[in-house]
């Protein structure tokens, strides 16, 4: 039944509507007679507002609405839409249950409820998003449209289908039991606010095309592939809206999809909070994702974007997963406390990670494994579970200015081919190493400190990296320790207090070490051991509690113009079965012998020039052996000490001619305290004896003892 009532007459009846305020004519409907809402429909002039009574008003065809200035409004009960317009697809012939299209129409409905019945499920995602499908409410037209405190239902299809141009106005909507809840498409600019969108089972909202619009302060929750998803190179901005549980992702991106995440809360159940893929290029900030039984976000299939003050906490898989060449932007969020990694890196992906903190994972706080170039920029690292950074098979991204630390295995760890720069970061107390290269790892390490871990920095295992510039102090448990085959450059780095060996070079390494500063350590500055050899050469050795140089095992080094000086004990010793070649060192002050040759070592030693103040020369043991050619030993005291069964080949020039005299037996008491003097640029050596007081230095030296002539020589070493 319709009744034509004058609007001023009704306005009493319902004194807080801006719907009867604002009608030139009211309509009151009700459901007893079939047909009635069309009725009023057909005579509804423009501005005109229907009011439905309590009850439901069954469709047989599509409620269609042409006229401008419509409202359709009823009041609630307790809550409750008591006035319903419902329909079946079956009678509809999967048609829409009402249809806004004409483009003078402008229509408000409110406390209304929609409802579909009876629509065929769809089978895939692509009958999903098909126009086919049957939806509630169909708005197409570019007029303006509002729903305010309808709900809608349409279990199988979508709740509203908003395309074309239109721009409708959603406000504090319910819709529940669809396939799809609200679907916008093609250029659409809804603006959605206050809503609750539940139990669809494929999503709650769904944008395709180059749709756009405002989604905000809404409640997405039961989707059953994702509360919301976009795609079809979308501009949608979904803002402070709370995502509860869903059986997918609380967000899915796709066919790139170019939408705005701002300020949403991804709370409930669900498998990855965001998931981007399919060249996908979304803004992302602000947001909270928690919780995640898969990964907070993750991207995949070229998918990029900006990922900006997010945080994302409590993922059973990794926080951020990035695989299948993604490259996204990611700046300032926190990614905390995962039960896998903070961040991974998968399958040639990449982007740019700068300012985050990466705190508190179970595993890695990063870990890059396979093709990945990606740069990660002044990011705070720490107190992981496992690694600090962990990057393997063939990685080669640039890690610069981030602080790692205090994390539970090594700081930052290289291998399988792996081919990174690090630059300029700070890794330091670690409860492991800090730098591990291995396995056939390589790169370029430079102008990092690495402070204060368990071992600061670890070479293994055939990696070749070149390490330089950088700082290594305060190591617990040793500073560099170069061990298996590895054949790295360790070139103008400074390792200075670690409590162990500053430096030490183990079985296998071969490695090249030059121009560095190692000094003031609480055990020996450099050790060379088991079988290892390498070429070391312009170091600076100085100030360690124990010798300055170890040399000992089966080793065979290269050393060559080092500086070794103020040790607590021998500045260089040789023992065990070692051999390897020592020219032109420089030793001075100290605490015992310059050189210390013992055990059944062999070496080569030419000249080296020994400073030591009466604090020992070149000793050899009882079993010493090797060749000691044309060192200049300045000592008052002890110059040359040397054991009975020594078979070392000791050489020297005695002014005046030339004689070599086999330590064994041929040296004879007085020659052991000689002191041996090359004259630069020639092949010939003066023999002072111990009276010769004065320190030689690069320049002029003049002195002689009365036993002597007087001698003026040009001497540098």
């Amino acid at each position: 039944m319709v009744a034509i009532d004058d609007a001023a007459a009704v306005k009493s009846s319902f004194p807080h509507s801006q719907h009867i305020e604002n009608a030139h004519l009211v309509l009151n409907v009700t459901p007893n007679e079939e047909g009635a809402l069309q009725r009023a429909i057909q005579l509804a002039e423009p501005f005109t507002t229907i009011v439905l009574g309590a009850g439901s008003y069954r469709l047989q065809s599509t409620l269609e609405i042409s006229t401008a200035g419509i409202s359709i409004f009823a009041e609630k009960v307790g809550g409750c839409c008591v006035a319903c317009i419902v329909g079946s697809a079956n009678d509809l012939g999967n048609k829409p249950l009402v249809k806004i299209s004409d483009s003078t129409a402008s229509v408000t409905m409110c406390n209304i409820k929609l409802q579909l019945d009876d629509v065929a499920p769809t089978a895939n995602f692509s009958q999903i998003t098909s126009e086919k499908v049957s939806s509630c409410v169909c708005i197409s037209c570019a007029s303006e449209v509002k729903l305010e405190d309808c709900e809608i239902s349409c279990p199988n299809g979508r709740g509203l289908d908003i395309r074309g141009e239109s721009k409708p106005v959603l406000d504090k909507c319910f819709v529940h039991q669809c396939s799809i809840g609200i679907f916008m498409c093609e250029r659409s600019t809804p603006s959605i606010e206050t809503c609750t969108v539940e139990h669809c089972s494929a999503s709650c909202v769904q944008t395709r095309g180059n749709s756009a619009g405002v989604v905000k302060h809404c409640t997405f929750q039961h989707g059953g592939d994702a509360c919301i998803c976009a795609g079809g190179e979308s501009v949608t901005h979904f803002n402070s809206n709370w995502i509860g549980d869903t059986g997918g992702c609380g967000v899915m991106l796709g066919e790139r999809a170019m939408v705005t995440l701002e300020s949403n809360q991804i709370l409930g159940n669900h498998i990855n909070g965001v998931q981007a893929g399919y060249e996908s290029n979304p803004t992302v900030r602000n947001n909270v994702v928690h919780n995640s039984s898969g990964s907070g976000i993750v991207l995949y299939d070229r998918a990029s974007g900006v990922f900006v003050g997010n945080q994302v906490i409590g993922s059973k898989l990794a926080c951020v997963g990035v695989r299948d060449m993604a490259e996204p932007y990611f700046r300032n969020n926190l990614i905390s406390k995962g039960n896998g990694s903070g961040i991974v890196l998968l399958g040639k992906s990449g982007g740019i990670f700068e300012d985050n903190q990466i705190l508190r994972n179970s595993s890695a706080g990063i870990k890059i494994n396979g093709f990945v170039k990606a740069l990660f920029d002044g990011n705070k690292i720490s107190h992981n579970s496992g690694y600090g950074i962990w990057m393997q098979d063939d990685s080669c991204s640039t890690i610069q200015n981030n602080l790692i630390e205090g994390n539970e295995k090594a700081g930052c760890s290289v291998s399988n081919f792996s081919e990174p720069r690090v630059i300029g970061n700070t890794i330091q107390d670690g409860r492991n190493a800090g730098l591990i290269l291995q396995n056939y790892a390589g790169g370029e390490y430079t102008k990092n400190t690495i402070i204060g871990n368990l071992t600061n920095v670890l070479l293994l295992n055939n990696a070749h990296g070149t390490l330089s510039e950088n700082i290594i102090r305060d190591g617990k448990g040793g500073g560099v320790i170069f061990r298996g085959e590895t054949t790295s450059t360790f070139r103008n780095n400074i390792v200075l207090r670690n409590s162990k060996a500053n430096v030490a070079v183990l079985n296998h390494a071969n490695p090249t070490i030059e121009d560095n500063v190692m000094e003031n350590g609480f055990g020996r500055g450099l050790v060379i051991t088991g079988d290892a050899t390498g070429f070391y050469r312009g170091n600076i050795i100085r100030g360690h509690a124990l010798a300055g140089v170890y040399v000992g095992g089966q080793s065979c080094p290269n050393l060559t113009c080092n500086t070794v000086r103020a040790s607590g004990a021998s500045g260089i010793v040789i023992e065990d079965s070692a051999k390897g070649k020592f020219f032109g060192n420089t030793l001075s002050e100290n605490r015992s012998a310059a050189f210390a040759v013992q055990g059944d070592s062999n070496p080569t030693v030419e000249r080296n020039v020994v400073k030591h103040n009466g604090h020992g020369g070149i000793w050899l043991g009882e079993r010493a052996a090797g060749t000691f050619l044309e060192n200049l030993v300045e000592e008052a005291a002890q110059s040359w000490r040397i054991g009975k069964d020594v078979q070392a080949k000791v050489t020297f020039t005695a002014q005046g001619g030339a004689s070599e005299s086999d330590s064994e037996s041929k040296v004879e008491e007085e020659q052991k305290t000689f002191v041996l003097i090359q004259n630069p640029g020639t092949k010939t050596f003066h023999c002072i004896g111990s009276s010769f007081l004065r320190t030689p230095s690069m320049g002029s030296v003049c002195s002689v003892n009365s036993s002597v002539n007087s001698i003026t020589e040009d001497i540098t070493g």
